[in-house]
């Protein structure tokens, strides 16, 4: 088949959109027009009437593919429109009308297509870019690479903090824990811990060393005073075993 590409200009088209085409298996079975792969290829009206397909990647604005693709629906070539996950589709697609593609099945009824695409991993790498896409980096206690980090207020309470650490790590063998007893302010610490995403931020300060108790910061919340060592534990074992 013949399948017209049309996309906007404002992104790196040739690495992000082109480049996977051309690897891809399709390529091999399908021809594909890429209008700037090579200098002064523009889309024209006969282009689009005579296309089999016309792919559009909507991700971008694009005032130029809003003309293409009220072309496409002109000539009633079908149009399939496809953009990346967390982004908002172009209004390139206004110009198109509401027609959904239909085909007529053996007992001679219309029927919308539908298609599902099942790839368990697909790579690794992205697998874990859409994870982290769509979480925007937030991912849940169970699944961060860093769960808790303890931060001593200052140098005085750097021992009191190493045995928060030393005893988090007794009672939870698999907890990933870190620590951030770097000669800063605390207000340096938390925030490297915040930019990290971390799920839970542990201070460890005057206070806390001398009630025995933790200044604990859960993600996009206020820090709470005063929580037992135990029941920070027991707080986290919970979340963590019943993915929370």
């Amino acid at each position: 088949m013949n399948i017209v590409v049309t996309h906007s200009s404002g992104y790196n088209f040739k690495d992000e959109l082109y480049k996977p085409i051309r690897d891809s298996v399709l390529n091999t079975q399908h021809n594909f027009f890429l209008p700037q792969e090579k200098e002064r290829e523009r889309i024209t009206k006969d282009m689009i009437q005579n296309a089999d397909w016309v792919f559009a990647e909507v991700s971008y604005p694009s005032t130029g593919q809003g003309i293409e693709l009220g072309w496409a629906n002109i000539f009633n070539t079908p149009i399939v429109c496809f953009y990346k996950s967390g982004m908002k589709p172009s209004s390139a697609i206004k110009s198109i009308a509401k027609d959904i593609i239909e085909y007529t099945n053996e007992k001679g009824e219309k029927e919308t297509p539908y298609m599902l695409h099942r790839a368990l991993f697909g790579s690794y790498e992205r697998f874990i870019a859409f994870l982290l896409e769509q979480t925007e980096g937030k991912l849940p206690l169970w699944l961060s690479p860093i769960q808790v980090r303890i931060v001593n207020f200052t140098d005085r309470n750097t021992k009191a903090a190493g045995e928060i650490v030393d005893s988090l790590k007794e009672k939870l063998p698999k907890l990933r824990i870190d620590s951030d007893f770097r000669n800063t302010t605390v207000s340096d610490k938390v925030r490297d811990a915040e930019l990290q995403k971390i799920p839970y931020i542990v201070v460890m300060g005057d206070k806390e060393e001398e009630k025995k108790t933790l200044a604990v910061r859960e993600r996009g919340s206020k820090p709470k005073f005063g929580v037992k060592i135990d029941e920070f534990i027991e707080e986290i074992k919970e979340r963590i075993e019943k993915k929370k």
